[in-house]
């Protein structure tokens, strides 16, 4: 599978696709983080 999009893409492409996908990697952990964060202050609000 690496070899085709090696092959596809080149080494800028691959790179490229290896940058998209740490990017989209961050902005779901971070996501996460804020829905997590958010949960948690709805529950102590409604838990006064």
């Amino acid at each position: 599978i690496s070899y085709s999009i090696w092959s596809r893409f080149g080494y800028n492409g691959l790179y490229r696709f290896y940058l998209i996908a740490l990017f989209m990697v961050i902005i779901i952990s971070s996501l996460h983080t804020l829905t997590f964060i958010l949960i948690h202050k709805i529950i102590s609000i409604l838990w006064e």
